[in-house]
């Protein structure tokens, strides 16, 4: 079976990102199932290897649309996709193979990651979103018209999506379309000691951490989280914790100055960008994980933290209620900076609080390998 994969970023680098680690988790496995696997993506250069052929449509990621339309060159290639499946990871990567697929001979599938153009409403005022959104509306309904076949990753991206677009109700909620978020198992199926993590990170074992690990990107809503503790200073200072903050983005040097202005600097570890192979460093010291976001897909995040055995607190978004209500693994909180404190003071005063059965059972469902035998079998029935 060959199968195109389509996203920008390169499975071999260590870009951050939830949905970046999935994608590139799935296409780790396709490799590991000996799967003929060419991948459309942002890299330094176009590469071969035994696994994966490479073509580099940009050196960096510039924006979207702009992705989208470099897509052209490669969707009118008939030796390249006859007979393979494209799989992109967002409506409008997939509308250029789309048209032309009568042509080249492939198929398209397309997994919904997330509510799209959100992003594009926080960062851009109302008078634009009003001129630019039809438009942009437009070409993701004949995306997804046109699809061969979509998967959502959560009921949350299912009822977004049929919100915005109900007369393709009957494609977005088909039977047994959801695949959730998938975790690489064998990541977190030794975790290091706790003192060795702190070394491994430079922190010190006088506090207590909680952690955050996202993209420094409106969607996110870390101020929520600069809020928390500028509100409840005196109890973080009395209780010595810490909150780590791990990622990068467009808003890192705003939230950076926030920090700095409300002199709570103290409270605060700003990590940058950390490797894939730290990131269980940082759930393995932390009592807990913050998820605050105004909207997700999964979050990968949730699914990283339980495998970890770190409790999250989280509201209301994606899939998290779904995953909570299993068990003890957690707590769903009301998106209040009061409900939020609340949730850390059960958390942090119930040694024993988190589940390890009920976490087990979930990252098993999640694994790498059953999640990629869904995506095996939903290629197959397409190229049937």
């Amino acid at each position: 079976m060959k199968i195109v994969q389509v996203y920008q970023t390169d499975p071999n680098s260590n870009d951050q990102g939830g949905g970046i680690r999935y994608v590139k988790n799935l296409a780790s496995q396709l490799m590991n199932k000996n799967i003929d696997l060419t991948f459309i993506g942002i890299g330094d250069s176009s590469y071969r290897t035994e696994a994966v052929n490479f073509i580099k449509v940009d050196s960096k990621v510039r924006g979207y649309i702009s992705f989208g339309f470099k897509l052209f060159k490669y969707a009118l290639d008939r030796k390249l996709l006859k007979g393979q499946v494209v799989h992109v990871h967002r409506l409008y990567y997939g509308l250029p193979f789309s048209l032309f697929k009568k042509l080249t001979g492939c198929k398209v599938i397309c997994t919904l990651h997330g509510r799209t153009f959100e992003v594009f409403k926080d960062n851009n005022s109302s008078l634009a979103s009003t001129l630019v959104l039809p438009f942009f509306y437009f070409l993701e309904y004949l995306s997804l018209r046109l699809v061969d076949s979509v998967i959502p990753v959560s009921q949350d991206v299912i009822d977004s999506f049929i919100v915005k677009y109900p007369s393709l109700k009957h494609k977005i909620a088909a039977t047994d379309n959801i695949i959730p978020s998938m975790l690489n198992i064998s990541d977190f199926n030794e975790l290091p000691t706790k003192s060795d993590s702190l070394n491994e990170l430079g922190l010190s074992k006088d506090f207590r951490y909680l952690c955050f690990i996202g993209r420094f990107a409106k969607v996110k809503d870390i101020p929520f989280i600069i809020q928390l503790v500028d509100e409840n200073k005196n109890y973080f200072s009395a209780n010595l914790i810490k909150v780590i903050l791990c990622g990068h983005g467009e808003d890192f040097e705003e939230i950076k100055h926030s920090i700095n202005r409300l002199d709570l600097i103290e409270h605060f570890i700003l990590t940058g960008v950390v490797e894939s192979a730290k990131i269980k460093h940082v759930y393995n010291v932390s009592e807990l994980t913050l998820i605050c976001s105004k909207h997700e897909a999964g979050p990968t995040v949730l699914i990283e933290s339980i495998a970890a055995k770190t409790p999250v607190i989280s509201n209301n978004v994606g899939e998290v209620r779904a995953v909570l209500s299993e068990g003890r693994v957690g707590i769903l909180s009301d998106k209040t900076t009061g409900d939020y404190l609340n949730a850390i003071k059960i958390i942090l005063e119930n040694n024993n609080f988190f589940d390890i059965n009920t976490g087990i059972g979930i990252t098993n469902s999640r694994g790498n390998e059953a999640i990629t035998d869904k995506y095996i079998e939903k290629y197959m029935g397409l190229v049937k």
